[in-house]
């Protein structure tokens, strides 16, 4: 998976974080996160929680829609069962 860069990825653009742990985040595995730097194969990213924390996740990858972030988490689980889900990015879904 590469960095799905098509639609204006850019530093304070706000994507769904996913596989963010359940614990500190109200019981939800998605949230907002605020894009903060842009690299070439990776991007850095405050994830804003449901609760108290702010996460701040470096070097994660972005999908280009949740479809791609299932099929890539999937596939992350099945090769890696023990380390849990595949934290990245992907874009939200926008409503026409």
């Amino acid at each position: 998976m590469s960095v799905h860069t098509g639609n204006g990825l850019t530093v304070g653009r706000i994507l769904i974080a996913a596989g963010v742990s359940k614990v500190g985040n109200n019981g939800a595995d998605e949230a907002p996160a605020v894009i903060t730097r842009v690299l070439p194969d990776h991007v850095n990213a405050r994830v804003l929680l449901d609760g108290h924390g702010v996460d701040w996740w470096t070097s994660v990858e972005v999908c280009a829609d949740k479809a791609s972030y299932a099929a890539a988490n999937a596939e992350h689980v099945e090769k890696y069962p023990d380390s849990g889900p595949l934290k990245a990015l992907y874009w939200p879904t926008r409503s026409a």
